[in-house]
C-alpha cells in the first residue's frame, strides 16, 4: 500500500509542479501589474503637479502681462489726450504769436517815429517843418514833466507795461546818472525777461560800474556774458563760480548768486561740472548753511538725473543741517517713494504735513504714496484736501492727476482681473 502511494505520487510529481509553476507566475504577473499601476499613478501625478505648475505659471504671467497692458493703455490715453491739448495749446500759440509779430512790428515802428522826433527836436528842427520856437513851445510843459519822473516811476512803468513800445521808451529815458546801481540792476531784469539779452548785458554792466559791491548785478552780467558771448564763456563762468564760493556762507546774498550760476549751467547743459563743483566744495570746510544749500541743490540735481540714491544721500544729509524743513522732507519722501520705500514714504510725507497742515504740495505727494499703498479712492481724499490750499499750478499738476486715476478706472472696469496689486506694510 505504501509503495503504492508513493508510486501515485511519483506519478503526480510533473502536475504538482507544473501547478507549482503556475502559481508562482501568477503570483509575479500580479506584483508586476501592481507596480506598473503605482508607476502609473506616480507619473501622472507628476505630470498633473507639472501641468499644474505650467497652468500657474501661465496664468501669473499673463496677469503681469494684462497689468502691463493695463498701464500702457492708459499712458496711451494720457498721452493721447496730453498730445491733443498739446497741439491746441501750440495752434493758440501760433496765433499769438502772429498777433504779437504785428504787435511789435506797429511798437517798433512807433518807436522809430518817436526817437525820429526826439532826434529832430534836438537838432532844432521840427518834424513837421513848424517854427522850432513854437514847437518848443507846445512841448516844454511835456518835457519839463518827464525831467521829474523818477528812475523808480520808469522802472514801474517799464515793467508793468503791456508792450515792449512802452517799456523801451521808459527805459530810453533812464538816466545812468541819476540811477542808482539798483535801478541799472531792474532795468536789466527787464531787458533779460523781454529777452534783450544785449541791452540787459550793458545796463547790468552800468550796475556794476555804479557800485562794485552789488554782486547780484555782476553775477547777472556774467551769466547772460556766458550765454549771449562764446568766446567769454568759461572766463565768466570761473567768476562767476569764484563769487558762488565766496558767498556760500552769506545768507543775504549767497542763495541768489548760486541760483544764477546753478541756472545758467544747466542751461549750458553742463550738470556734469555743476555737480562736480558742488561735490568739490563739500570737501572743504565751509559754515552750515554752505552745506546745507549744497546738498540740498545735489540733491534736486541728482533727482532730476534719475540718481535717486545719490539724491537720497545729500538730501538726508541737508536735513540733519537744517532740521525739519518741510520742503526737505517733501523732498526726502518723493525720493523714498521712487526708490520704492513706500512705508518710509508715507512716515515722512506725514511729517512734513504735521508740520505745515496748509502745505498743497505735501497732500498731493502724500495722495501719490497712499496710491500705491491703498488704493485711488483713498488718493482722491488727498486730492480733495489739496484743492483747497493749491495754487493754480497745483490746480493744474492736480486736475491730471485725478485725469489719470480716471482712465485707470476705467480700464480697470473693463478688465477688472487687470487691477494694480497694493503694496501695503
Amino acid at each position: 500500500m505504501g509503495q503504492l502511494t508513493h508510486a501515485s505520487l511519483m506519478a503526480d510529481m510533473p502536475l504538482l509542479v507544473v501547478f507549482f509553476l503556475s502559481l508562482v507566475n501568477l503570483v509575479l504577473i500580479f506584483f508586476l501589474i501592481r507596480d506598473r499601476r503605482r508607476t502609473r499613478s506616480e507619473m501622472d501625478e507628476q505630470l498633473e503637479a507639472r501641468v499644474r505648475g505650467e497652468i500657474d505659471k501661465l496664468s501669473e504671467d499673463t496677469r503681469r502681462t494684462n497689468d502691463d497692458a493695463r498701464q500702457l493703455l492708459a499712458s496711451i490715453s494720457l498721452a493721447k489726450a496730453g498730445t491733443l491739448e498739446e497741439n491746441a495749446r501750440f495752434q493758440q500759440h501760433i496765433e499769438a504769436a502772429k498777433d504779437e509779430i504785428q504787435r511789435m512790428v506797429s511798437e517798433i515802428r512807433s518807436v522809430r517815429q518817436y526817437v525820429t522826433k526826439i532826434t529832430t527836436l534836438r537838432e532844432g528842427v521840427a518834424p513837421n517843418g513848424a517854427d522850432v520856437g513854437k514847437t518848443r513851445a507846445e512841448n516844454h510843459a511835456t518835457r519839463e514833466n518827464d525831467e521829474w519822473n523818477s528812475p523808480e516811476v520808469l522802472l514801474r512803468t517799464a515793467r508793468h507795461s503791456g508792450d515792449w513800445a512802452t517799456t523801451a521808451g521808459c527805459l530810453a529815458q533812464l538816466n545812468p546818472e541819476t540811477a542808482t546801481s539798483r535801478n541799472l540792476e531792474s532795468a536789466g531784469d527787464i531787458c533779460r525777461d523781454q529777452g534783450f539779452f544785449a541791452k540787459a548785458i550793458e545796463f547790468y554792466r552800468q550796475a556794476t560800474a555804479k557800485d562794485s559791491e552789488n554782486l547780484t548785478a555782476r553775477a547777472e552780467f556774467l551769466a547772460l556774458s556766458a550765454k549771449a558771448h562764446a568766446s567769454e564763456r568759461e572766463e565768466s563762468l570761473r567768476q562767476l563760480q569764484d563769487m558762488v564760493s565766496d558767498t556760500l556762507g552769506d545768507e543775504a546774498m549767497g542763495p541768489d548768486i548760486r541760483n544764477i550760476f546753478f541756472t545758467v549751467l544747466l542751461e549750458l547743459g553742463r550738470e556734469q561740472e555743476l555737480a562736480g563743483f558742488c561735490e568739490a566744495q563739500l570737501l572743504l570746510p565751509l559754515p552750515r548753511l554752505g552745506s546745507l544749500a549744497l546738498h540740498r541743490d545735489l540733491a534736486v540735481l541728482y533727482r532730476s538725473q534719475g540718481k535717486t540714491d545719490d539724491a537720497l544721500l545729500h538730501c538726508e544729509a541737508a536735513l540733519k543741517l537744517a532740521g525739519e524743513d518741510v520742503d526737505l522732507l517733501v523732498l526726502n519722501s518723493q525720493l523714498l517713494f521712487t526708490a520704492r520705500n513706500y512705508e518710509e514714504a508715507y512716515r515722512i510725507a506725514l511729517r512734513a504735513l504735521q508740520h505745515d497742515p496748509t502745505l498743497a504740495r505735501g497732500y498731493m505727494n502724500l495722495a501719490m504714496i497712499q496710491e500705491k499703498r491703498m488704493g485711488r479712492p483713498a488718493a482722491r481724499e488727498l486730492l480733495d484736501k489739496a484743492v483747497q490750499f493749491a495754487s493754480a499750478g497745483e490746480m493744474g499738476r492736480i486736475d491730471e492727476q485725478l485725469r489719470r486715476m480716471a482712465a485707470l478706472d476705467d480700464l480697470s472696469e473693463i478688465v477688472p482681473s487687470t487691477g494694480p496689486q497694493l503694496i501695503r506694510a
